[in-house]
């Protein structure tokens, strides 16, 4: 969170924790096998945390995501596992397969559509705000939210809605994806 008055690394480093955030985006690869086979050459032995993020490619392929969790489960450093964006219609079945991985003794969160609706409800409304308030929240806040919607909407939720100075404008930027 480069650039936040606190970011998560501050928030570890208070309890005496090094964070390192890894973000290893595939760009419309499938988790499974593409992925999955490789788990620890892409990713590493030392892993803590994983997610899975993958909806846009898997789709309804629940067995990607569970191939997916488990060959990150069964790595070295046994992450935690967070099946997220789960929702949709695999949305109970997603959640079903997560519920099977912690009876297995997997440390493993799946991202529930509440508790994201929850998140960006409690996020100040940035049509409803002058631009001087907009200027004192968070920088990963700032223009989040136009009205109802979520990175889009006037007055600058859709053109501010990738981080310029990490997703500077490039060649294939749309709304659903930062470019190449």
């Amino acid at each position: 969170m480069v650039g936040c008055s606190l970011s998560i690394s501050d928030v570890f480093a208070s309890v005496g924790l090094e964070f390192i955030g890894r973000n290893y985006a595939m760009g419309g690869t499938a988790a499974g096998p593409e992925i999955s086979m490789c788990w620890q050459e892409i990713f590493g032995t030392d892993v803590d945390f994983v997610s899975w993020d993958y909806g846009m490619t898997d789709g309804n392929a629940i067995a990607k995501m569970l191939h997916y969790l488990y060959r990150g489960g069964i790595s070295p450093g046994r992450p935690a596992l967070l099946c997220f964006h789960g929702g949709g219609r695999s949305r109970s079945a997603r959640e079903a397969a997560t519920k099977q991985f912690e009876e297995m003794g997997f440390a493993a969160f799946s991202g529930k559509t509440d508790d994201f609706t929850a998140m960006n409800t409690g996020i100040p409304d940035s049509a409803a705000l002058s631009v001087a308030e907009v200027a004192q929240l968070p920088p990963y806040v700032q223009n989040y939210k136009c009205g109802t919607s979520i990175e889009k909407g006037d007055p600058d939720c859709g053109a501010n809605k990738y981080t310029s100075y990490l997703c500077p404008k490039r060649s294939k930027q749309t709304s659903w994806h930062p470019g190449l």
